[in-house]
């Protein structure tokens, strides 16, 4: 019998940018149910017309990744977390550094950490190579290892 995300509980940070919604609208059709974390803050590119074609089928939580009281609570009994938020301008990392490091690194530990508290394996991955990995876990876990990646 095949792997399967029918089921699964899946969290994701950053859910209503680009790559988290567009994850979250591939999980929920696989089967998943999906949370989607995301803090909304305007220069950040979180919309909740991204997950339109989800609606009603994930759950949503407005909080903030640097929160680690929330990603406490959040991945508890998560089978999968996909860590997509981030703040990506470079003038605003040169004009507000801080924040960028707060973001960036120090909410990454964080999840780091609660995973750790958790005893959850936690993998992370960069967004430019977030696309493939996501579609080959994805397609392993529901069709076998030597799926093709539909693009």
């Amino acid at each position: 019998m095949e792997p399967s995300l029918l089921d699964r509980k899946a969290l994701i940070l950053g859910g209503m940018g680009f790559v988290g919604s567009n994850l979250a609208i591939r999980l929920v059709s696989l089967g998943a149910k999906v949370t989607i974390v995301d803090s909304m803050l305007p220069q950040y590119g979180g919309n909740l017309l991204n997950i339109l074609p989800i609606e009603g089928q994930c759950r949503i939580n407005f909080s903030d990744i640097r929160d680690s009281f929330s990603l406490d609570y959040l991945v508890r009994d998560t089978d999968f977390i996909f860590s997509v938020a981030g703040q990506t301008s470079h003038i605003a990392s040169m004009t507000d550094p801080m924040t960028d490091l707060d973001i960036n690194c120090r909410s990454q530990l964080s999840l780091l950490n609660v995973c750790t508290r958790c005893d959850f394996a936690y993998a992370s991955v960069t967004v430019s190579h977030f696309m493939t990995l996501a579609g080959t876990v994805l397609n392993s876990a529901c069709w076998g290892a030597d799926a093709e990646i539909a693009t």
